[in-house]
């Protein structure tokens, strides 16, 4: 049983089937950097997998998307906006409850950015676009195995054509958010 557990814990496949789609893409990136800490460097630049050692690496801590915990308090907060969008109240809502950490850094992805610098004070913001360019760099220097590369570099591909099909219908729409013909965007 133990072994199955075990198995289950790293399979990627097993991850993606976690959740829904906002849920999908946080389990994938949650895997991803539990298999190897270099891949923080794609929400967190200034990450260095020699230096900085990870505790854990937490889905839902506090209502946060992601969360990577490093030594004495510090972390890392990834908000991740597919199906909604961000509002400032809920990002700084987490900056709040995370004042017992030293916070390093916060994120909060999409597929385009919908708030000024004034309403995200000191979150920044990476598209999906970036997060897909990303891990492909960090995928190449990766101890995956070359079935996960495989897997994760479809991965990325979906993330192409999903942000494909939504700037197809953010022109279509006049860059409306909200899709009134349904099927693609949804």
């Amino acid at each position: 049983m133990t072994e199955a557990i075990e198995k289950l814990k790293n399979s990627l496949t097993y991850q993606m089937s976690l959740g829904g789609r906002e849920l999908f893409h946080s389990n994938v990136w949650c895997w991803l950097m539990k298999q190897d800490s270099a891949f923080i460097r794609v929400f967190f630049p200034s990450f260095d997998p020699e230096k900085d050692k990870v505790e854990s690496i937490q889905r839902e801590w506090l209502n946060m998307d992601l969360v990577i915990k490093l030594a004495n308090q510090k972390i890392y907060i990834i908000e991740n906006k597919l199906k909604s969008l961000p509002y400032p109240e809920q990002l700084q809502k987490y900056t709040n409850q995370a004042k017992d950490c030293q916070i390093l850094g916060k994120v909060y992805t999409g597929v385009c950015d919908t708030l000024t610098k004034e309403e995200r004070k000191d979150w920044n913001f990476i598209s999906y676009s970036d997060i897909a360019e990303g891990i492909e760099k960090q995928l190449e220097n990766s101890p995956l195995s070359n079935e996960q590369k495989a897997q994760i570099r479809e991965y990325c591909s979906n993330i192409r054509c999903m942000i494909a099909i939504v700037n197809h219908e953010l022109k279509s729409s006049e860059n409306r958010l909200i899709n009134s013909s349904g099927k693609e965007l949804n």
